[in-house]
């Protein structure tokens, strides 16, 4: 199977419950899901927007891989 790229830069992009790291082609890479209410963020055991938020800008930094 020949090996996929996900070409640089990556960006993330946020959306109502979610932000969604894609790759420079608009390939998904990744998906952070968040709750803004604070009770049910806690029942659900979710994240909050800034967590999700400082997590997919941190998945975008991400050096590109060199293979496997």
């Amino acid at each position: 199977m020949p090996q996929r790229r996900f070409p640089s830069p990556w960006i993330a992009e946020e959306h109502d419950a979610c932000f969604i790291v894609r790759d420079r082609a608009g390939l998904n890479l990744a998906y952070i899901f968040f709750q803004n209410d604070p009770s049910c963020r806690l029942a659900g055991k979710l994240l909050s927007r800034g967590e999700a938020r400082r997590i997919a800008a941190k998945i975008a930094k991400l050096p590109e891989s060199s293979g496997e």
